[in-house]
């Protein structure tokens, strides 16, 4: 999938308006966009993702954002991967995915969750030349940023986010509130793998316009919906609109 530059953004009461240089294309997932961008220095991480058998459980996650570390910075931590287990390469993999879809202009110093559940503090920083960077944690943000997929955003990072420590029966997590997209059944390396519903909450349906002229409904507050299109945060729809002018 080719990538877009946005040539403006407008910022509405309700979220924002995306001017785009062409149309949208369909949207791949994550491994995918990953395997076509290879050549920009993040295909080690696809091959740690297929190690540890979560190609398919990624591929289904919805609303989330992948911090990707780059080639070097695998690399780097290398030898300390190596000597992981399974369930330890899947805990630190879902180190790396953020709970929501966060694109680069959206970029806060609000601390974020991964599907842990533990929290990953944002900073910037601005070098001698007036350059601005954003880290997460101890990694900084690097090229490429906002991969898009059918999953959410990806974000390439310049290390790898492993704990010092891992808890007892460290793995990647078997229940996903919000997260799913579709629920896989067949190869899965965790014991069960289901995305929770609350359906005691009400729900909040929005019509997002896109330049194909496809819509995506958000469910109840705290729930995740089409990636870059909608989130439901405390009830309020937040919508991302595309706008294609010729």
């Amino acid at each position: 999938m080719e990538d877009l530059v946005a040539l403006q953004y407008l910022t509405a009461s309700n979220g924002f308006i995306y001017i785009l240089p062409a149309p949208l294309r369909k949207l791949f997932p994550i491994s995918s966009v990953l395997a076509n961008n290879a050549n920009l220095g993040i295909a080690s991480f696809t091959a740690l993702v297929a190690k540890a058998g979560l190609t398919d459980i990624l591929n289904n996650l919805v609303g989330v954002t992948f911090l990707i570390p780059n080639d070097a910075a695998i690399t780097k931590a290398q030898t300390q991967l190596n000597s992981l287990t399974t369930a330890q390469l899947r805990y630190v993999i879902a180190n790396h995915i953020l709970t929501v879809s966060l694109y680069s202009n959206l970029f806060s110093t609000n601390p974020y969750t991964n599907l842990l559940g533990l929290s990953l503090t944002p900073s910037t920083s601005t070098n001698a030349a007036g350059e601005t960077s954003n880290k997460i944690g101890a990694a900084s943000f690097v090229i490429p940023n906002d991969l898009t997929s059918a999953n959410g955003p990806g974000q390439a990072i310049d290390i790898v986010l492993i704990p010092a420590t891992f808890p007892a029966g460290a793995d990647f997590p078997t229940v996903l509130t919000g997260h799913i997209l579709n629920p896989v059944t067949t190869a899965v390396p965790v014991t069960t793998l289901q995305a929770v519903t609350n359906t005691k909450s009400s729900t909040t349906s929005a019509a997002i316009t896109t330049a194909s002229a496809s819509a995506a409904q958000t469910t109840s507050a705290k729930s995740a919906s089409v990636p870059g299109k909608s989130l439901s945060v405390s009830g309020a729809v937040i919508a991302t609109i595309f706008f294609f002018f010729a």
